[in-house]
């Protein structure tokens, strides 16, 4: 029974109040040449339904569930669950449509008139009243599944993909429904949880009129909970309209590189409390660029008690957004944002859809437009490796290591050598960098510390280098950290190659993706091809999958080799390394499975602990894997809530108010004094006032030096080097006042 299946053809039947109306166990189809092809199974036109006469000794649990075949249509049938819903605290499951794992399917509409495209009048399939319209998982096989055209009525959740990989969701509609799975939330309609290589375009996400006003509606909820590794995916072209939060990303949808990561292009947005919600550590930084802006379309749905309404960011990374800048067009720049940087571009994103709107949406790619595709990714990869080499020829100097000892190793009478170094190599100094020149208070006083700061910014907007700035001892002047929020939107040459790196880098994966899908929807899957692109990435993610495959086909030695290739080829160490070692011990316990002649089904006891292990402390791939076994082959539960919305506290405004001394006249004080190399002049100015200067003249009343000011308060770094020593008067100037003081300059 658990290791062998069949084939079912239903055409217009009727499945009523069965526990399970149709299971698909492990089953693969061979051509007379012994090359595997699809299941020949198919559902058209079929009613799948349960509802109060439901009398079974156990509770209603899928209508069809799969493993491990591929090949199967469903076309335009409907599955509804009828029962009245219920109003116990802790409701019983409703069920779900379709529950897969290792399953590759395709859900489509059917039309009664044959021979026409598009059908004139399509028959969609429908998912209603269930807590899963479709829940696919994997543990390891890369199967893909394909869902055009369909409705998805009050579920809980429309579609659920557990580290379910390079699939499709298009045209289709949803209509939020209720949430019997995660307490105070009202539905989610796509969830997908460490999955990638999908495309989602082309659909429609709304709230349901014949629902009671509920406590959370989510149209997409993307979940990627471990930093590394990190897909290259995109959200695109589909409409959310009246829900709390359109699109929801949650966890690490980004790599520190800030290369790739999770985009949002193209999506059209009306009425919504929420249009991007990023409540977690972020997103691609750069959504869109200034030749391609991002295309989404906002709902400037305004509420003061939301001051992030249609982009919020609450992380440690920014997000840089680019919009099309047209007076005529203001619905695609986002008024009401919040951890974003809002940039204007001169270029429009015409959006052209990826899939026909009507009829058809199966047609592999031809040879020709293959041949396109591998040109403009070998294109694409050619152009971001030569801006990778630019990239890290800049980074600290071209040698990170060096100039880390420079700064380590500094002495206090080479503070002004040491700050000309690092100036002169900003922008591009790196996180580890500024971390050691943030640490030699001893060498680099604030002031100057401020001016290496100042000229980094891509770094200083990374939330961890901040914090790690605020609990230095002794502190980091609070209004220092407030002008280095106040520059964090600074755009600079390395923040163009950045711009530059990310946009070549979506191609690639885009492109990459787009040929992947094509080989796995094939009636005969050219693994090869797959595993080529896969590699093609040059990537921890892929190269895990690329391991799936190999133990997909059998090929247990080669599957092997690579997983013990990994740490050393990306130099994994801590939480990556760790991380994996559960992959790795997730693929030993599968491959022993699979060559003692078993299946998931028939694992013993420790295995099982193994897999509770992994799932339970594993954030990445690894315990969504090992959870996706335990839940479908042992009933063990994970769920997955989404976060729940709190208003952000985090700006990057300077408020009038904010650190400022409330002071009738200005201070000024000069340090060291005497000086010897350089020295800083501190200074405030009245409350309001932010203009003034600050003017050195020797004892004869030659000016020297001014210096101009445009803040309340900071600090200005004199290079006294090559002045002859002396005594010299230093005044501040701000409208008709003044305030000076006396400086001596010893060499």
């Amino acid at each position: 029974y658990f290791s062998s299946g069949g084939i079912v053809q239903a055409n217009g039947t009727n499945f009523i109040n069965n526990r399970r109306a149709t299971e698909f166990i492990s089953y693969h189809n061979f051509n007379p040449y012994n090359y595997p092809s699809p299941n020949l199974s198919y559902f058209k036109n079929c009613q799948f339904s349960t509802n109060t006469s439901y009398y079974g000794p156990n509770p209603f649990s899928t209508f069809i569930s799969m493993w491990d075949v591929e090949g199967i249509n469903i076309i335009g049938c409907n599955f509804q669950n009828s029962t009245p819903l219920s109003s116990d605290p802790n409701p019983p499951s409703r069920g779900s449509g379709i529950y897969s794992m290792d399953a590759a399917y395709t859900i489509s509409s059917s039309c009664h008139t044959t021979n026409i495209d598009p059908c004139p009048s399509p028959i969609p399939t429908s998912f209603q009243g269930l807590s899963f319209g479709i829940n696919a998982s994997s543990y390891g096989n890369l199967k893909s599944v394909r869902v055009f055209d369909a409705n998805f009525i009050d579920n809980d959740r429309s579609i659920y993909f557990s580290a379910q990989n390079y699939s499709t969701i298009v045209n289709n509609h949803f209509y939020i429904g209720t949430d019997n799975i995660c307490p105070n939330q009202t539905g989610i309609r796509v969830e997908l949880v460490n999955s990638s290589g999908y495309s989602i375009e082309n659909n429609n996400f709304t709230h349901s009129n014949t629902l009671p006003s509920g406590n959370w509606y989510i149209g997409i909820c993307v979940k990627h909970p471990l930093s590394y590794p990190i897909p290259n995916d995109i959200i695109y072209r589909n409409t959310f309209d009246r829900l709390n939060v359109g699109n929801q990303a949650e966890g690490y949808n980004f790599d520190l590189a800030h290369v790739t990561g999770l985009s949002y292009y193209c999506n059209v947005n009306t009425s919504n409390v929420y249009d991007f919600y990023v409540p977690d550590e972020g997103i691609l930084m750069f959504q869109g660029s200034n030749l391609k802006p991002a295309g989404n379309k906002f709902s400037h749905n305004y509420n003061p008690n939301i001051p992030g309404s249609d982009f919020t960011r609450i992380g440690n990374w920014p997000v840089f957004y680019y919009y099309y800048n047209n007076s005529q067009n203001s619905v695609e720049q986002p008024w009401y944002i919040s951890g974003v940087y809002s940039v204007g571009t001169s270029y429009q994103n015409t959006c052209p859809s990826n899939y026909n709107t009507t009829g058809n949406q199966m047609v592999l790619l031809t040879q020709n437009q293959i041949d396109s595709l591998s040109q403009v990714f070998a294109d694409n990869s050619v152009e971001y490796d030569n801006t990778v080499s630019v990239f890290n020829a800049l980074k600290d100097g071209g040698n990170t290591q060096v100039t880390n000892l420079e700064v380590l190793t500094a002495t206090d009478d080479k503070t002004m050598q040491l700050r000309d170094t690092l100036l002169g190599m900003s922008p591009h100094l790196s996180e580890e960098v500024l971390k050691s020149a943030i640490d030699r208070y001893d060498v680099l006083p604030d002031a100057i510390l401020l001016e290496i700061l100042s000229a980094n910014p891509d770094e200083t907007r990374n939330g961890e280098l901040m914090d790690y700035l605020k609990k230095r001892t002794p502190p980091f002047p609070d209004y220092m950290v407030t002008i280095l929020d106040s520059i964090a939107s600074d755009s600079t040459y390395k923040t163009r190659l950045l711009q530059i790196m990310t946009s070549y880098q979506l191609m690639k994966s885009s492109t990459a993706y787009q040929l992947i899908r094509n080989s796995l929807n094939d009636s005969i899957v050219d693994m090869t091809s797959v595993r080529n692109w896969l590699d093609n990435q040059s990537c921890l993610n892929a190269d895990y999958q690329i391991i799936d495959t190999w133990i997909q086909e059998g090929n247990y030695t080669a599957a092997a080799e690579l997983l013990n290739l990994l740490p050393g080829t990306y130099n994994l160490t801590d939480s990556a390394l760790i991380e994996n070692n559960y992959f790795n011990s997730l693929k030993t316990l599968q491959i022993n499975l699979i060559t003692s002649g078993r299946n998931i089904f028939q694992l013993d006891t420790n295995e099982i602990s193994t897999l509770a292990n992994i799932a339970s402390i594993s954030k990445g791939i690894a315990g969504t894997q090992a959870a996706n076994i335990l839940q479908f082959a042992y009933g063990y539960s994970y769920p997955q809530c989404a976060v729940m919305v709190t208003n952000p506290t985090k700006s990057f405004k300077i408020k009038n108010n904010d650190l400022i001394n409330k002071l009738s006249d200005a201070k000024i004080k000069a340090y060291p004094n005497p000086a010897n190399n350089w020295t800083a002049f501190y200074y405030e100015l009245p409350e309001l006032v932010r203009t003034g200067s600050i003017e050195i003249s020797d004892i004869k009343g030659h000016n020297i030096k001014i210096f101009m000011i445009n803040n309340q308060k900071g600090e200005i770094i004199w290079d006294t080097r090559e002045i002859i020593a002396g005594e010299y008067l230093y005044t501040c100037k701000f409208g008709n006042k003044l305030k000076s003081g006396k400086l001596i300059i010893n060499h």
